[in-house]
């Protein structure tokens, strides 16, 4: 089980640890991270961030980000106040989550988005979730 105090320090230690270790990284996400100028994301991080998005917002986006209103390519993925604040309150025709779902995992799906299919625009907490409720 995902608790949100696990999934918020996993993403605090991890990056954290990164970037002031200066550790190594391999493989595409580090050629992504290296170019954004951002941390690897976590495995398990964006397994459960993942996770999410798939019980919440594939019915709509897809799996690959690409259905309904895109999320693949989509400029507006850089803005991670703004992804957070169209989760909660669901303008338009999609629907509004923040009855649904808690700041952590909100934070966990911003983190999948952003970082998905392409994306690269590092880690979101639910620090930045809070506020916007």
């Amino acid at each position: 089980m995902i608790t949100s105090k696990n999934a918020l320090l996993s993403v605090h230690a991890i990056a954290l640890s990164a970037a002031l270790s200066g550790l190594p990284q391999s493989g595409a996400a580090a050629e992504e991270a290296a170019g954004a100028g951002h941390a690897a994301i976590p495995v398990d991080i964006m397994e459960q961030g993942k996770a999410l998005y798939l019980k919440n917002c594939r019915l709509c986006h897809g799996s690959k980000g690409t259905s309904g209103k895109p999320l693949k390519g989509n400029e507006m993925m850089e803005d991670a106040e703004y992804v957070a604040s169209v989760i909660l309150v669901g303008p338009g025709y999609m629907a509004a989550f923040e009855d649904h779902l808690t700041d952590d995992e909100i934070a966990l799906i911003v983190t999948y988005v952003r970082n998905a299919w392409g994306h690269s625009y590092g880690p979101v907490d639910a620090s930045l979730v809070a506020p916007l409720r």
